[in-house]
């Protein structure tokens, strides 16, 4: 059964591929408009090498891979021996309006996007294996909303919660007063973890990295190489992260 899972989900990857039929019509319809101009021809064939390229969860995977191995996951002994007694969480969005409520009725888990849900497990299993006296801090547009559902699903554990801090470079501000100069974990997707420390250490802080959601992965590696809306969604990510660590560097020195 599960062959045959496979094998159906090969199948429909490749034939209800929106990506790669847009790319073979793409391909078609160039190949015979520039049929008498060869150098028009050349870019054309040019761009469609990059528009594959671009398209794959392989080159994406290549990208985002040298961000996510930047700081590997310690183990829990390792956190515990630098003292840490407290695990900031950065949010990663949600449904929510600029003054941080949610947008719609309901839990505030309903709030979640797939970074925050990733991250709030993380933060959460994280303090639950560091001790009871494990604090949880939330930060970011999300923060108080992921900050609610920790005191309704960990009543037992402090919980604090701010969505005053709308990007990356606002959150040593936010959480400066609460972690003060003790050592605390940071816990963020696994390729946004490098432009974090870089920007809580400029503050004077003493992060200690826990990455969460990983997003390069071994499996499918032969469909890896077949563009997707996937791909091309992973390569812009890898892309916008590269651009805002060049920015955080060189602009915010």
């Amino acid at each position: 059964m599960n062959r045959r899972r496979r094998s159906f989900d090969t199948i429909t990857t490749l034939f209800l591929n929106v990506v790669l039929l847009l790319w073979v019509t793409l391909a078609v319809v160039l190949w015979f408009a520039t049929d008498d101009r060869p150098s028009l021809r050349l870019v054309a064939i040019i761009a469609m090498i990059l528009f594959w390229l671009l398209g794959t969860r392989a080159f994406a995977s290549v990208l985002l891979g040298r961000l996510e191995r930047r700081y590997p996951r310690p183990t829990i002994e390792e956190v515990r021996s630098q003292g840490v007694e407290q695990v900031v969480v950065l949010s990663g969005g949600g449904e929510v309006g600029r003054d941080g409520k949610v947008l719609a009725p309901g839990p505030p888990v309903d709030s979640f996007t797939n970074w925050s849900r990733a991250r709030f497990l993380a933060g959460a299993d994280l303090a639950t294996r560091l001790g009871p006296d494990c604090r949880l801090i939330f930060t970011g547009a999300a923060g108080t909303v992921l900050g609610a559902a920790a005191e309704e699903l960990f009543p037992e554990r402090t919980s604090v919660g701010e969505s005053a801090s709308k990007e990356t470079a606002h959150h040593p501000r936010a959480i400066a007063e609460e972690v003060g100069d003790r050592p605390f974990a940071v816990v963020t997707s696994a390729f946004h973890m490098p432009r974090s420390m870089r920007v809580f250490r400029r503050n004077g802080l003493s992060p200690v990295a826990y990455p969460a959601g990983y997003l390069v992965s071994r499996r499918n590696r032969l469909i890896g190489l077949i563009p997707s809306s996937k791909g091309l969604e992973l390569t812009q990510l890898a892309l916008t992260e590269y651009a805002a660590n060049l920015f955080d560097a060189v602009i915010r020195p």
